[in-house]
């Protein structure tokens, strides 16, 4: 866990515009978990979820990411997928919110296309160094028409093995900002708000993978947006989460109680008490839920009352 205070003075100037008031100087406390699922314990397979985060200083802002891999035969580079998404995701985020000089709202649209194309640089890169054995190799199967790439392989190919989806939130001075490809779930609690809302509705499924995936040809297309300026008040926390935490309530208003259930045990505990029990949390939803993969990263705007 990581917290930083900074001044709202350095905060980019493409945004001073947007501010409604002084924005007050603001303390974000991130954390986060990942643990390897019941059923995935069971059956050997490794933790194929990945989640992190990082502090832009010079903007007074905070970035979490969360990416699950899709772990399938097809996808069996997945776990390498997920963490290649993860680091894109949180350089690309971070240069994005450093570089809007049209402002976060027009740039946040072009996230996704620059996004995908770093993943799949970085997949390229990760491939020339750990090129397919013959047992990986024998698992390609051609899908569809797809262009061949120069080694005879269909472009799908070459990203299909690391198949994962992938959520970014981001907070600055002025904004919320989130991005998302495939399941998952991004939630912001607002002071004076008792529950949490999921900003990006759900979106439809896909027969051969169960979800969009930073695999597919038209992932950029299949992103999930939102800038939303701040109206009246900072959020208090933002949770991203893959599909294995949310998959394990049986409702979604279950899973929403989670929001309010961690504010209150950060106010009467503290960030830090409270990341501690995060993978034990995590490890039981999993064994008494979904048994898959569970990651969550938060940002939560710490203002130093703890109750007591």
């Amino acid at each position: 866990m990581t917290t930083v205070e900074t001044p709202p003075e350095a905060a980019d100037p493409a945004e001073q515009p947007n501010r409604a008031g002084p924005v007050p100087r603001t303390i974000w406390s991130l954390a986060k978990a990942s643990v390897r699922g019941a059923q995935h314990e069971k059956d050997g397979r490794v933790n194929q979820d990945s989640a992190n985060f990082d502090l832009l200083l010079g903007l007074n802002a905070a970035i979490v990411v969360v990416s699950d891999g899709h772990g399938s035969a097809k996808c069996f580079r997945s776990d390498i997928g997920s963490q290649l998404a993860v680091s894109v995701a949180l350089r690309v985020t971070s240069m994005m919110l450093g570089g809007a000089s049209d402002g976060i709202e027009a740039a946040v649209p072009k996230l996704p296309r620059i996004l995908v194309r770093r993943w799949r640089e970085a997949i390229a890169q990760h491939l020339a160094e750990h090129p397919f054995s013959e047992e990986e190799a024998a698992q390609l199967q051609p899908i569809g028409n797809e262009p061949l790439h120069d080694d005879g392989l269909p472009e799908r190919h070459l990203t299909l093995p690391y198949g994962a989806t992938v959520a970014v939130a981001a907070v600055t001075p002025n904004h919320v900002i989130l991005a998302q490809l495939g399941d998952g779930k991004i939630m912001v609690l607002y002071d004076g708000d008792e529950t949490p809302v999921v900003p990006l509705a759900d979106d439809g499924n896909v027969s051969s993978l169960d979800t969009f995936s930073l695999c597919m040809p038209d992932a950029a297309d299949r992103f999930r947006c939102l800038a939303t300026p701040h109206r009246g008040s900072l959020p208090r926390l933002i949770l991203a989460t893959t599909d294995g935490y949310p998959d394990s309530f049986r409702t979604e208003q279950d899973f929403l109680q989670v929001g309010a259930d961690l504010h209150q045990a950060i106010r009467q505990r503290g960030l830090d008490a409270v990341a501690l029990d995060l993978p034990r949390w995590l490890q039981e939803s999993s064994r008494e839920g979904s048994g898959d993969d569970c990651s969550l990263a938060m940002i939560w705007r710490d203002d130093g009352e703890v109750l007591r």
